[in-house]
């Protein structure tokens, strides 16, 4: 599956390659779903096809290093920080960590990361929230951080054509019937059940009204079965991974964001670009990226009753609407990929010249 960190890298890696010269990608894993779209823009991906806690990784990485002539290490993600952690400190080479969100690691990683806590030269944070995190859980010094938001593509900013709702096996919903949808990861963090259990009396009031449930995960079959469980097979729709998703988006009366964590809320970055009005938990990244009442609507984490009732707000309300629309679209220009990639360039410039 494709991650918000998997997104990053189809975002980010294929300009930067160009701005730096020559980069070198590492994936620890076996080969992912996001190396054919790389390649086809020019972005060559290593796998090393360890198991998830292999430490022949750390030779393999070593090896890299000194076949390519590695001067400069950027890592993300906990265990491929660790790795890298290992292979800097015996390369004497400068190295870079990434972090993209702000999930809870286990007593040993956290031990193991904070024992190494001197070894990066600097700390990319993609949120102040997970800045926060890096100090206060893995003892990051605070000196070490860059706050750099996570961008978007250049043409996340396109219009899109709307998705007639029958490509998505809703030849049923006309133009009357209000759609709202929740895209990303079917996992735990992401707040999909508690927004399901709520949605009864939703549907009460708004028969013909439909949730689109758009990604796949771990909790594919449980939410599926709740969703059964409480009657609203006819009310909400799973239709997978999709590749068309900002084609749904600008087809939605609003984006739905119930996260219980977010390092960032990408998904609420792309639905603004497009245009989409977005109701959200202020959780995480949230309420650094939604200006509430401007470019979209926070509610308390938890309170699933208030973002359906966010969501009434949205429905009822085309003035409300419509400033949500301009004002997202505004918002997100905010994030756009050309000057994340330049200043990601001035701190490997800057990490070097040290």
């Amino acid at each position: 599956m494709v991650h918000g960190a998997s997104t990053y890298f189809l975002n980010v890696l294929p300009t930067l390659h160009k701005n730096v010269g020559h980069l070198s990608v590492a994936f620890l894993r076996e080969r992912h779903a996001v190396a054919a779209d790389l390649e086809a823009q020019g972005v060559e991906p290593i796998f090393l096809g360890r198991g998830k806690w292999d430490v022949r990784v750390v030779s393999d990485l070593q090896a890299l290093v000194r076949r390519e002539r590695i001067e400069l290490i950027h890592a993300a993600g906990m265990k491929g920080i660790l790795a890298a952690k290992m292979v800097a400190r015996r390369s004497g080479i400068p190295l870079i960590i990434h972090l993209h969100d702000a999930n809870p690691v286990s007593p040993v990683i956290r031990r193991l990361q904070v024992a190494s806590k001197r070894v990066p030269v600097a700390c990319v944070c993609i949120s102040q929230a997970v800045a926060a995190f890096a100090q206060s859980v893995l003892a990051v010094p605070q000196s070490t951080i860059t706050v750099l938001p996570n961008p978007l593509p250049n043409d996340a900013f396109e219009d899109s054509t709307p998705l007639p709702w029958s490509e998505l096996g809703l030849p049923d919903v006309d133009h009357a019937s209000p759609v709202i949808g929740v895209i990303g990861r079917l996992s735990e963090e992401k707040g999909h059940e508690q927004l399901i259990q709520a949605s009864g009396t939703w549907f009460k009031q708004h028969p013909q009204a439909r949730l689109i449930i758009v990604g796949d995960g771990p909790l594919r079959n449980m939410l599926i079965r709740k969703v059964e469980q409480l009657g609203l097979e006819q009310n909400i729709h799973f239709v997978g991974h999709r590749s068309d998703v900002r084609r749904i988006m600008a087809t939605l009366n609003a984006v739905v964001v119930p996260s219980h964590k977010e390092g960032l809320g990408y998904v609420a970055l792309e639905a603004m670009a497009t245009g989409s009005p977005v109701v959200a938990t202020s959780v995480g990244g949230l309420p650094e990226v939604i200006q509430h009442e401007m470019s979209g609507l926070l509610v308390p984490d938890g309170d699933m009753q208030g973002l359906l009732a966010a969501v009434d707000r949205v429905l009822g309300d085309s003035e409300l609407a419509q400033r949500l629309r301009a004002g997202g679209r505004a918002r997100a220009r905010d994030y756009a990929l050309g000057p994340h990639v330049e200043q990601l360039t001035k701190l490997y410039a800057e990490v070097l010249a040290r």
